[in-house]
């Protein structure tokens, strides 16, 4: 009866052996940060800590009383960013952690305002933040880029070249933020 355990055997191996190439992969990616072709809107994103996501682009209306003034050759554009802690314990984010990057432009541009400053994420909890941008009125091509504490490389997301949509957000609902559930300050 050898012989019908030699199959069995190569096949275990082959799904060992494919496991790991798997895992190594993953840690590949983990450690050197996804590319930006490899994460857009509305995709979860792997961190150090849980996923991130941008749920929602726009460009804010001129005539939007909650508007920023802005200087003649920008415009303003807001974004969504979902953070979820998968960890059982509690990871610290700020504002600064987030910025964006005109595709083909070596610098980036800072957060101009945002739904929140830095705090905790409770463990096991996720939250939405609004970030907005002034950015040149020429970019089209915006990537959002995450600093993720526990990784060496940040994590990029595409928001792609099309138009953006314009308009007042749900994002930015003082309701939505009322039962955040992240500690500010000091917390635990």
């Amino acid at each position: 009866m050898q012989v019908g355990r030699t199959p069995l055997r190569v096949f275990v191996a082959v799904v060992v052996a494919a496991q790991l190439l798997g895992g190594a992969i993953a840690v590949a990616i983990l450690v050197r940060g996804a590319p930006a072709e490899a994460a857009s809107l509305g995709q979860a994103v792997s961190t150090s800590f849980g996923v991130v996501s941008v749920d929602q682009k726009e460009e804010i209306a001129a005539s939007n009383p909650d508007r920023d003034t802005l200087v003649p050759g920008l415009k303003e554009v807001q974004i969504a960013l979902t953070m979820t802690n998968l960890l059982t314990h509690p990871v610290r984010y700020s504002r600064g952690q987030v910025s964006l990057q005109a595709a083909g432009s070596a610098g980036t541009i800072p957060v101009a305002s945002a739904s929140v400053r830095e705090g905790r994420l409770a463990a096991g909890f996720a939250f939405r933040a609004v970030y907005r941008f002034d950015v040149p009125t020429a970019a089209s091509h915006l990537l959002v880029r995450f600093d993720d504490p526990g990784r060496p490389a940040p994590v990029w997301i595409d928001l792609g070249a099309g138009p953006f949509p314009v308009g007042v957000s749900s994002a930015y609902n003082i309701r939505l933020h009322a039962y955040t559930p992240h500690l500010h300050g000091a917390g635990r």
